[in-house]
Protein backbone atom coordinates (compact mmCIF):
# COMPACT_ATOMS: atom_id res chain seq x y z
CA UNK A 1 0.00 0.00 0.00
CA UNK A 2 2.80 2.38 0.88
CA UNK A 3 4.36 1.71 -2.52
CA UNK A 4 1.08 2.45 -4.36
CA UNK A 5 0.55 5.71 -2.44
CA UNK A 6 4.11 6.77 -3.19
CA UNK A 7 3.60 6.02 -6.88
CA UNK A 8 0.38 8.06 -6.95
CA UNK A 9 2.11 11.02 -5.31
CA UNK A 10 4.93 10.76 -7.84
CA UNK A 11 2.46 10.76 -10.77
CA UNK A 12 0.62 13.78 -9.35
CA UNK A 13 3.90 15.64 -8.96
CA UNK A 14 4.82 14.79 -12.54
CA UNK A 15 1.44 16.09 -13.79
CA UNK A 16 1.90 19.33 -11.87
CA UNK A 17 5.36 19.67 -13.37
CA UNK A 18 3.98 19.15 -16.88
CA UNK A 19 1.26 21.72 -16.24
CA UNK A 20 3.83 24.24 -15.00
CA UNK A 21 5.98 23.61 -18.06
CA UNK A 22 3.02 24.01 -20.45
CA UNK A 23 1.97 27.22 -18.72
CA UNK A 24 5.53 28.55 -19.01
CA UNK A 25 5.69 27.58 -22.69
CA UNK A 26 2.33 29.27 -23.35
CA UNK A 27 3.55 32.47 -21.65
CA UNK A 28 6.71 32.50 -23.77
CA UNK A 29 4.72 32.04 -26.98
CA UNK A 30 2.36 34.87 -26.03
CA UNK A 31 5.32 37.13 -25.25
CA UNK A 32 6.96 36.37 -28.60
CA UNK A 33 3.68 36.98 -30.44
CA UNK A 34 3.16 40.39 -28.88
CA UNK A 35 6.81 41.33 -29.41
CA UNK A 36 6.42 40.45 -33.08
CA UNK A 37 3.38 42.69 -33.30
CA UNK A 38 5.24 45.57 -31.68
CA UNK A 39 8.55 45.19 -33.52
CA UNK A 40 7.23 45.68 -37.04
CA UNK A 41 9.50 46.28 -40.00
CA UNK A 42 10.21 49.93 -40.68
CA UNK A 43 8.27 51.51 -43.53
CA UNK A 44 9.69 52.34 -46.98
CA UNK A 45 11.94 55.36 -47.47
CA UNK A 46 10.17 58.22 -49.26
CA UNK A 47 11.84 59.60 -52.40
CA UNK A 48 9.41 62.20 -53.79
CA UNK A 49 7.72 64.51 -52.98
CA UNK A 50 9.64 65.58 -49.89
CA UNK A 51 9.01 68.45 -47.50
CA UNK A 52 8.06 71.83 -49.01
CA UNK A 53 7.65 70.52 -52.56
CA UNK A 54 5.34 72.70 -54.65
CA UNK A 55 3.28 71.36 -57.54
CA UNK A 56 2.15 73.15 -60.71
CA UNK A 57 -1.29 71.59 -60.64
CA UNK A 58 -3.19 68.84 -58.86
CA UNK A 59 -1.40 65.99 -60.66
CA UNK A 60 1.35 64.31 -58.65
CA UNK A 61 3.57 61.22 -58.90
CA UNK A 62 4.60 59.79 -55.52
CA UNK A 63 7.71 57.62 -55.28
CA UNK A 64 9.35 55.56 -52.55
CA UNK A 65 12.09 52.93 -52.24
CA UNK A 66 11.40 49.25 -52.77
CA UNK A 67 11.19 47.26 -49.54
CA UNK A 68 12.80 43.85 -49.90
CA UNK A 69 10.40 40.88 -49.91
CA UNK A 70 7.36 43.17 -50.12
CA UNK A 71 5.32 43.64 -53.29
CA UNK A 72 2.19 45.44 -52.07
CA UNK A 73 2.06 48.94 -50.61
CA UNK A 74 -0.47 51.31 -49.03
CA UNK A 75 -0.51 55.11 -49.25
CA UNK A 76 -2.29 57.77 -47.21
CA UNK A 77 -2.61 61.46 -48.11
CA UNK A 78 -4.06 63.83 -45.52
CA UNK A 79 -4.58 67.50 -44.73
CA UNK A 80 -3.00 67.17 -41.28
CA UNK A 81 0.17 65.56 -39.93
CA UNK A 82 -1.82 63.28 -37.61
CA UNK A 83 -3.70 61.82 -40.62
CA UNK A 84 -7.07 62.41 -39.01
CA UNK A 85 -8.36 64.15 -42.16
CA UNK A 86 -7.39 61.70 -44.92
CA UNK A 87 -8.23 62.71 -48.50
CA UNK A 88 -6.88 59.54 -50.15
CA UNK A 89 -6.18 56.00 -48.88
CA UNK A 90 -5.18 53.32 -51.41
CA UNK A 91 -4.49 49.86 -49.95
CA UNK A 92 -3.40 47.96 -53.06
CA UNK A 93 -0.40 49.42 -54.93
CA UNK A 94 1.91 47.03 -56.75
CA UNK A 95 4.72 49.41 -57.72
CA UNK A 96 6.76 52.09 -55.93
CA UNK A 97 5.25 54.83 -58.12
CA UNK A 98 1.77 56.21 -57.53
CA UNK A 99 -0.02 58.72 -59.76
CA UNK A 100 -2.70 60.74 -58.06
CA UNK A 101 -4.82 63.76 -58.92
CA UNK A 102 -5.04 65.67 -55.66
CA UNK A 103 -7.91 67.80 -54.52
CA UNK A 104 -7.60 71.31 -55.97
CA UNK A 105 -7.91 73.17 -52.68
CA UNK A 106 -4.67 75.00 -51.87
CA UNK A 107 -2.67 74.22 -48.75
CA UNK A 108 -0.32 71.64 -47.23
CA UNK A 109 -0.77 67.88 -47.68
CA UNK A 110 0.98 65.11 -45.74
CA UNK A 111 1.66 61.62 -47.07
CA UNK A 112 3.12 58.31 -45.97
CA UNK A 113 3.40 54.71 -47.18
CA UNK A 114 3.74 51.23 -45.73
CA UNK A 115 4.27 47.75 -47.18
CA UNK A 116 2.36 44.57 -46.45
CA UNK A 117 2.77 40.83 -46.84
CA UNK A 118 0.26 39.33 -44.48
CA UNK A 119 1.31 41.73 -41.73
CA UNK A 120 1.78 45.43 -42.47
CA UNK A 121 5.05 47.26 -41.81
CA UNK A 122 5.21 50.46 -39.82
CA UNK A 123 4.28 53.64 -41.71
CA UNK A 124 7.11 55.60 -43.27
CA UNK A 125 8.07 58.96 -41.83
CA UNK A 126 5.48 61.40 -43.17
CA UNK A 127 6.49 64.06 -45.70
CA UNK A 128 4.52 67.09 -46.86
CA UNK A 129 3.99 69.02 -50.08
CA UNK A 130 2.16 72.24 -50.93
CA UNK A 131 -0.62 73.00 -53.38
CA UNK A 132 -0.06 76.73 -54.09
CA UNK A 133 -2.85 79.24 -53.90
CA UNK A 134 -4.60 80.08 -57.14
CA UNK A 135 -4.75 83.77 -58.10
CA UNK A 136 -7.93 85.57 -57.11
CA UNK A 137 -9.32 87.70 -59.98
CA UNK A 138 -10.15 91.27 -58.95
CA UNK A 139 -10.78 93.22 -62.18
CA UNK A 140 -12.75 93.35 -64.38
CA UNK A 141 -15.69 91.97 -62.38
CA UNK A 142 -17.38 88.93 -63.88
CA UNK A 143 -19.74 90.05 -66.65
CA UNK A 144 -18.39 93.62 -66.77
CA UNK A 145 -18.18 95.75 -69.93
CA UNK A 146 -15.01 97.74 -70.65
CA UNK A 147 -14.51 100.59 -73.09
CA UNK A 148 -11.93 99.62 -75.73
CA UNK A 149 -11.03 103.31 -76.21
CA UNK A 150 -10.20 103.82 -72.53
CA UNK A 151 -6.82 102.40 -71.46
CA UNK A 152 -7.76 102.84 -67.79
CA UNK A 153 -10.42 100.13 -68.20
CA UNK A 154 -8.55 97.65 -70.43
CA UNK A 155 -6.56 95.63 -67.93
CA UNK A 156 -6.71 92.49 -65.76
CA UNK A 157 -5.90 92.44 -62.05
CA UNK A 158 -5.51 89.66 -59.52
CA UNK A 159 -4.11 89.00 -56.04
CA UNK A 160 -0.48 87.88 -55.80
CA UNK A 161 0.93 85.86 -52.83
CA UNK A 162 4.34 87.04 -51.61
CA UNK A 163 6.23 84.06 -53.10
CA UNK A 164 5.06 84.75 -56.69
CA UNK A 165 7.65 85.85 -59.26
CA UNK A 166 5.64 85.69 -62.50
CA UNK A 167 1.94 85.93 -63.36
CA UNK A 168 0.64 84.13 -66.42
CA UNK A 169 -2.53 85.36 -68.19
CA UNK A 170 -4.77 83.88 -70.88
CA UNK A 171 -7.65 85.61 -72.70
CA UNK A 172 -9.91 83.78 -75.15
CA UNK A 173 -13.29 84.21 -76.82
CA UNK A 174 -14.44 80.83 -75.45
CA UNK A 175 -14.33 79.53 -71.89
CA UNK A 176 -12.48 76.37 -72.91
CA UNK A 177 -9.33 78.35 -73.85
CA UNK A 178 -8.79 76.10 -76.89
CA UNK A 179 -7.12 78.88 -78.87
CA UNK A 180 -6.37 81.89 -76.67
CA UNK A 181 -6.32 85.36 -78.22
CA UNK A 182 -3.65 86.37 -75.70
CA UNK A 183 -1.09 84.31 -73.78
CA UNK A 184 1.33 86.45 -71.83
CA UNK A 185 3.44 86.53 -68.68
CA UNK A 186 4.90 89.31 -66.61
CA UNK A 187 7.48 89.49 -63.85
CA UNK A 188 6.36 90.76 -60.48
CA UNK A 189 8.13 92.69 -57.76
CA UNK A 190 7.91 90.31 -54.78
CA UNK A 191 7.04 93.22 -52.51
CA UNK A 192 3.76 93.72 -54.41
CA UNK A 193 0.40 92.22 -53.55
CA UNK A 194 -1.34 92.47 -56.95
CA UNK A 195 -0.60 91.65 -60.57
CA UNK A 196 -1.99 93.64 -63.53
CA UNK A 197 -1.95 93.07 -67.28
CA UNK A 198 -2.95 95.69 -69.85
CA UNK A 199 -4.70 94.53 -73.04
CA UNK A 200 -5.47 98.00 -74.41
CA UNK A 201 -5.53 97.91 -78.23
CA UNK A 202 -5.10 94.11 -78.37
CA UNK A 203 -8.74 92.96 -78.50
CA UNK A 204 -11.65 93.73 -80.81
CA UNK A 205 -15.21 94.17 -79.67
CA UNK A 206 -16.89 91.07 -78.26
CA UNK A 207 -17.14 88.73 -75.30
CA UNK A 208 -13.99 87.31 -73.72
CA UNK A 209 -12.90 85.02 -70.90
CA UNK A 210 -9.74 85.27 -68.82
CA UNK A 211 -7.81 83.34 -66.20
CA UNK A 212 -4.44 83.56 -64.47
CA UNK A 213 -1.84 81.34 -62.80
CA UNK A 214 1.30 82.20 -60.87
CA UNK A 215 4.89 80.93 -60.76
CA UNK A 216 7.33 81.05 -57.87
CA UNK A 217 11.14 81.25 -57.96
CA UNK A 218 11.37 77.46 -58.28
CA UNK A 219 9.35 77.37 -61.53
CA UNK A 220 6.29 75.83 -59.86
CA UNK A 221 2.94 77.07 -61.15
CA UNK A 222 -0.29 77.37 -59.24
CA UNK A 223 -3.61 76.05 -60.47
CA UNK A 224 -5.59 78.32 -62.77
CA UNK A 225 -7.81 80.91 -61.18
CA UNK A 226 -11.53 80.79 -61.68
CA UNK A 227 -12.58 81.96 -65.14
CA UNK A 228 -14.05 85.47 -65.49
CA UNK A 229 -16.04 86.88 -68.42
CA UNK A 230 -15.99 90.47 -69.73
CA UNK A 231 -17.18 92.35 -72.79
CA UNK A 232 -15.15 94.78 -74.89
CA UNK A 233 -17.00 97.52 -76.75
CA UNK A 234 -16.43 101.06 -77.97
Amino acid sequence: MKYIKSEIRSQKSEVRGQRTYLLFLFSVLCFLFFMRCEMRTEGPEIIYPVDDTLTRDNSFTFEWETLRNYKVYEIQIAKDKNFSEIVKYDKWIYTTLYRYFCDTESGTRFWRVCAKKGDRTAWSYAKFFVLPESPRPLYPPDGATVNSNDSSECYLKCDVPTYVMISHFEIDNNDGFSSPEIIDSMEIDTSGTHSTYCFYGKLGNGDYYWRASEKDSGSFFSNWSEVRKFTVQK
